[in-house]
């Protein structure tokens, strides 16, 4: 099954007594599943999935349902809509991701007409999370004083890194990215220096870098400089987080550690670096054998 139809089975095996609470839980063993919606099967009970209420959603124990208690009606092969051609199920978004081996547990009762109960059939379907960044963390040794600007350098060791986001980690409004540099060209506009409109990135906590002109990737040794002025009263260090992609062939493996030499000029003698990545295995159909 491709990434963007990923189902995980959420089945009882037995029957369920009517008008009984069951938790029943499942787990990824293919990879994580970012969960768009749940589908009831209509078999086994006269009304199929008008007969059941889900009570709620729960990924690793936390409930991920504000409304409780939903008809199970939208969550069957039409929903409850009665048109031939009609369709009306609900689809979820925002739901924590279901990582490989973590629990995703759906409660349901059973309110149809057989005393002795009926068995649940059903499944979570999705598709596969984007994959978590590498995150490199920069810090300049020594506050930067007001209305002064920091170049911060890096330099790539040991593997080419696709910047995507620059996350500001404190006080994001007091400061302004005024230019990326690589090998002195600028990768943030066309225009002169002095034609840039810096402020244009002041007060965001997370700079998109992707929607910027820096889509190139930094390759081993480069000399990448990014520009920050700070505009908050007194003084503070510069903190940051980089997130973004290491190259690699195979993008099935997890990365590896990225080697960053990282210094920020006149503020103490450079580091390395190490970013890292909460890689996640690629999902498949937890269907799959």
């Amino acid at each position: 099954m491709n990434e963007h139809g990923l189902t995980l089975p959420v089945s009882s095996g037995v029957p369920i007594l009517p008008h009984q609470r069951t938790r029943l839980v499942a787990f990824p063993v293919h990879g994580a599943l970012d969960v768009e919606k749940i589908v009831i099967s209509n078999a086994g009970t006269l009304n199929g999935a008008g007969d059941w209420i889900i009570n709620d959603i729960e990924v690793d124990g936390r409930s991920q349902l504000i409304q409780k208690d939903l008809q199970g009606v939208f969550f069957g092969a039409n929903g409850p809509s009665r048109g031939r051609y009609a369709t009306a199920r609900l689809l979820f978004s925002g739901l924590d991701v279901v990582e490989c081996g973590h629990e995703l547990a759906v409660t349901v009762t059973y309110v149809g007409g057989n005393a002795r109960g009926c068995p649940f059939f059903g499944s979570a379907v999705g598709s596969r999370p984007a994959q978590n960044p590498t995150v490199l963390p920069i810090t300049s040794r020594e506050p930067i004083r007001d209305r002064t600007t920091m170049t911060v350098v890096l330099r790539m060791e040991n593997a080419p890194f696709r910047l995507e986001r620059l996350k500001i980690k404190d006080n994001e409004n007091s400061w302004l990215i005024e230019d990326v540099r690589v090998e002195g060209q600028s990768r943030l506009f066309e225009q002169p220096f002095e034609q840039r409109r810096p402020n244009e990135f002041r007060g965001i906590d997370a700079f998109d870098i992707g929607s910027s002109r820096m889509l190139d990737p930094f390759l081993v040794n480069q000399r990448i400089e990014i520009d920050v002025r700070y505009l908050g009263r007194d003084s503070l260090p510069f903190s940051a987080l980089l997130e973004g992609t290491v190259i690699r062939d195979d993008y099935t493996v997890p990365p590896s550690n990225l080697r960053v030499f990282v210094e920020a000029l006149g503020h103490g003698a450079g580091d390395v670096v190490i970013a890292t990545c909460n890689w996640r295995a690629p999902a498949t159909s937890n269907n799959s054998p």
